[in-house]
């Protein structure tokens, strides 16, 4: 798979989503996770690598299905349209915790926690539930769940 398809689903996004952020049709990204094209311009590349948070030769080059299996899961179509969205889910993520184990720590159900993570904007009353579990402000939890601080992490 080309390293577009890698990454997308790597950041759980959908074609749709890459295609509304990085400006460029949905049928070009269907076309560039198929095979690279040396006479694609180099524009359409380094816009969905800005996207991606990831160098343009990461976008360039090939990857092996078990490479994405090196992800704590392969993101199955129904997830892969569910990028994370809101601080809580990256903090999950980053703790490598289930959506129960969230759901114990925020006093809420499994199912509740889920939705939680999938709103784009999260209630205060969450992110001060996981500030104070876990000893920290909740400007401490936005600024370091946030997605600029993941792309820098990243790169």
């Amino acid at each position: 798979m080309t390293g577009v398809r890698y990454w997308r689903l790597r950041r759980r996004m959908s074609k749709k989503d890459l295609a509304a952020k990085s400006g460029i049709s949905n049928t070009f990204i269907g076309v560039a996770e198929k095979t690279i094209s040396p006479t694609t311009s180099l524009w359409c590349y380094i816009q969905l690598a800005r996207v991606l948070a990831v160098p343009v030769s990461d976008i360039c080059r090939e990857y092996s299905v078990d490479q994405l299996r090196g992800c704590d899961r392969v993101p199955s179509k129904r997830t892969t349209c569910q990028a994370p969205t809101n601080c809580l889910d990256r903090y999950r993520k980053e703790a490598n915790l289930s959506f129960d184990q969230l759901g114990k720590l925020l006093g809420v159900s499994r199912q509740f926690a889920h939705a939680i993570c999938r709103k784009e904007i999260v209630s205060d009353q969450y992110v001060v539930r996981l500030a104070e579990s876990l000893g920290m402000s909740t400007e401490e939890i936005r600024t370091q769940f946030t997605e600029e601080n993941e792309a820098t992490n990243e790169i």
